[in-house]
Formats: C-alpha cells, structure tokens, sequence
C-alpha cells in the first residue's frame, strides 16, 4: 500500500513539474512579448530578410556626436557592401536611432506656469524602434525640415492644455516656441509604466536639444541589421564602435577593448536560454553600476523583464531537475523489479535456440 502511494506521488510529482515547465516557457514568451519596442527587427525584416537589434549605452561623460553617428553609419554601410548586401531602388538595408535623455521647464499657452519635465532627444528612426501609440499628430524624425517640432506624452498635454487634442498647439521652453507634431501616450504594460517615471517627458531633435544644453551628448545608439548569421549585427557593431578586442564574446553586455565602459547589448537573444542564465549567474552584480552609464526608461524595462524571466527560467530548471530525478529512480526501481524476469526469459530463449 505505501509502495503505491510513494509511486502515485511520483507520477503527480512528474506531471507537475511538466505543467511548471510549460507554463514558465508560455510566461516567459508572454513577458518578451509585452516590450515596447514590440520586435523592431521582425518588423523591419518583413520582406524575409533575417535581422537583429543591437543597441550601444555610452557613459554620460563619454557620450558621442552627430559627425560620430554619421562615421558609424558609413562604416556599417561599407560592411554590408563589402558583403555584397547593397540597397536596391533607394531601399535601406538597415536603420538607426540615436538618444540622449535630459530635462527641461516648459510651459503652455493655457497653462503658463512652468513646468520640469525629462527630455528625450532624438535623431534617425527612433519611432520606428520605439513606437508608442498616436493619440494625434504624428512623429518626428531627423529628416524634418521643421526642427523646432515636438511629440509630447499624454501627461504633457493634459497638464499643459487639459486635451490631448493639441497638435498644431506650441509650447515654450525658455523663450522659443516649439510645435506640437504629435501626442503619445507610454507602452502600458507592468514593466514599462514602472520604468517610465512619474515625470512627464516631451521628444525633441537633437539638434534643437543642442540649442538648449550645448553639452549635449549621444549616449544610446541602436541599429536594426541584417543579421544572416547569429551574432552578425552584434559583431559588426561592437567592431564599428572599437569594442571589439581579437577573442570577441558573443552575446555579452559588456566589452574589454578600444571602448570598455559601452555597453553593446544583443537585443534580439536577450529572451533566450542562454542569455537569461547569464543573468541568473549574475544574479547582484547588475545592481553594482560603476561605468557611468544613466539607462533609458526602455533599458531599464528590458532588464526589469529579464529578471522576472531570469526567475522563471530558474523555476523550470528546478523542475526540469525533480523530472530528472524521479524518472532515474524510476528507472533504477523497474530495472530492480524487472530484471529477474527479463533475465529468466532470456535463459529460455537461449535455451530454445540451444
């Protein structure tokens, strides 16, 4: 009686752990799924082409120019070249972002107090990487011929004007107006609302940021590219920043060459098994910044889902282990209960061709 017991706990024990491992897979797909970049390489690969995200974080006193940008991009280009991937009827094969994060006091026609608010300045296809919804308007990007333009997110409009209907509306920073191009609001899911911050926050050019902080430094630098092999985009990034050093680690946050205090992070492979138990394993060291570097809101959103993944990875793995376990000592209890039988039949089969 206490045999069968012992062995129906083992059975439930077994299919337990089996739900526990199909469930922390769907989570974890569920958690990768809920980002606010929403898979920028998926949707820029429509067409077939395999593609990855990569994204570069500068310390805030290490920060790059425009003129650097532009030197990245020609390298880039020049590798696809040289790789015989070339655009085709004015087609980019890739694209890139660029960011820097401040703040700045503004005001409204309506609303003529000022008010603080964090400064997300901007350049390339940043909304396309990151696409927060439209409530009006549209984005902005680097090619306008109006550079005094302005997104603002939902907060911002409704503290400045008590509508989000304000496109076309200006405000001031300083004493120069900016137009209102368009009017955001923020991805809503549990990590990105927790990362996001209490402070309202407006996107400007970088151009027209430099006119307000001429110290202005870009700090995060993001491609879309193809990726034909694992790790290619990867590669060819850190390479065109001099990250690389001649033994490159694949997948790493952290590099150990020309430029060690960048961070080059994979974003694409963040998800999978691999990366997650990179985490897991340096499970107190993220918490231990020293470089510099300040993350934006979508950074620290990546990392507070890698954690959340990172946990539930860990409870798969526990289970993987008590499957493992049970189904040896299975194993091992049939062979023992068996092995008189299955060696007695063998004797009679041999017996029989003897």
């Amino acid at each position: 009686m206490l045999k069968k017991v012992l062995k129906c706990k083992k059975i439930i024990s077994v299919i337990i752990s089996l739900l526990i491992i199909f469930a922390g897979n769907s989570m974890r797909d569920k958690l990768a799924d809920s980002l606010s970049t929403e898979y920028p390489e998926l949707r820029w690969s429509a067409d077939g082409t395999s593609c990855g995200y990569v994204a570069a974080y500068y310390p805030v006193n290490e920060g790059v120019t425009q003129a650097d940008v532009h030197g990245y991009r020609e390298t880039l280009k020049k590798i696809l070249t040289e790789s015989s991937i070339e655009e085709k009827d004015n087609a980019r094969v890739f694209l890139d972002s660029y960011s820097t994060f401040g703040t700045a006091n503004i005001s409204g026609t309506r609303n003529t107090s000022t008010t603080t608010v964090n400064v997300t300045a901007i350049g390339g296809d940043y909304f396309f990487i990151h696409p927060d919804e439209l409530l009006t308007g549209g984005y902005i990007s680097e090619n306008d011929l109006m550079p005094d333009r302005v997104v603002i997110d939902e907060q911002t409009a409704w503290s400045l004007y008590g509508s989000t209907d304000v496109t076309g509306k200006y405000l001031m920073i300083g004493t120069e107006p900016y137009y209102i191009a368009g009017v955001i609001r923020p991805h809503d899911s549990e990590a990105s609302v927790k990362t996001y911050g209490n402070r309202s926050r407006i996107y400007m050019l970088f151009d027209a940021y430099k006119k307000i902080n001429e110290t202005a430094a870009i700090t995060c630098y993001e491609i879309v590219y193809p990726d034909m092999i694992t790790n290619y985009a990867y590669n060819k990034l850190n390479e065109t920043l001099g990250v690389m050093n001649d033994n490159p680690v694949l997948e790493e946050e952290e590099s150990t060459a020309d430029n060690p205090n960048i961070h080059v992070i994979n974003m694409s492979t963040r998800f999978k098994v691999s990366s997650l138990w990179k985490v897991i394993t340096s499970y107190g060291e993220r918490s231990s910044q020293t470089d510099g570097i300040i993350y934006p809101n979508w950074e620290n959103e990546y990392r507070r889902t890698e954690d959340f993944a990172a946990v539930i990875l860990l409870t798969e793995f526990i289970a993987w282990t008590v499957v493992f376990i049970l189904s040896v000592i299975g194993g091992f209890t049939c062979y023992k209960r068996y092995k008189p039988m299955v060696t007695e039949k063998i004797k009679k089969l041999k017996s029989i061709f003897d």
